[in-house]
């Protein structure tokens, strides 16, 4: 008895093991549906970042070219143009420390240029580094108590405006606080 159980555990090893076939077309279905997901997300991304602004494309008249208002957020230094107005350029938030001894605050500090016309928009946009030095050390030497109510907040802009426009001249129409925020 012992010969025949020892003759049918050989004969099982020596046989292969069948697994049960399954398609590989699901698997390759599946690559695929990823593949094709991550080649579309690309392509959304590449071209919203090509997508230059008509802003740029306008020439003298800037906005008087009945361009309808294109999106509020063109990027940190994107220009955009509204009716009735000229380009407007945004630059990146700044974040200062006031100028108080005894106490660390700091300013939160965003805003948005109008230009005359779309090679004003270019020269803004030409010295942001510039423009941002300048805003910078103004905005430092500025004490919470001078950050304070809307009487304030005009002169800090009209300061902004002033040393944008001896930077870059008269190409500056006006100069909007986007974000103003002191901790």
């Amino acid at each position: 008895m012992a010969d025949a159980s020892e003759k049918s555990d050989a004969a099982a090893a020596e046989e292969p093991i069948k697994l049960p076939t399954q398609s590989k077309l699901p698997m390759l279905m599946m690559a695929m549906g990823i593949t094709a997901i991550g080649i579309g997300g690309y392509l959304a991304f590449s071209a919203s970042k090509a997508q230059t602004p008509a802003a740029h494309a306008e020439g003298e008249g800037g906005a008087e070219a009945g361009a309808e208002t294109e999106g509020a957020d063109a990027g940190a230094h994107g220009t955009t143009s509204r009716k009735g107005m000229g380009p407007m350029v945004n630059l990146d938030t700044l974040v200062v420390n006031l100028n108080e001894p005894e106490e660390l605050h700091y300013l939160k500090c965003g805003f948005t240029i109008e230009a005359v016309n779309s090679k004003g928009a270019s020269a803004i946009e030409n010295q942001t580094v510039r423009i941002r030095h300048e805003v910078i050390f103004y905005l430092s030497t500025l004490t919470v108590a001078d950050s304070l109510g809307a009487q304030n907040k005009e002169r800090i802009q009209k300061s902004i405006e002033e040393r944008i426009r001896k930077v870059v001249g008269p190409v500056v129409n006006h100069v909007y606080l986007t974000e103003f925020v002191i901790q």
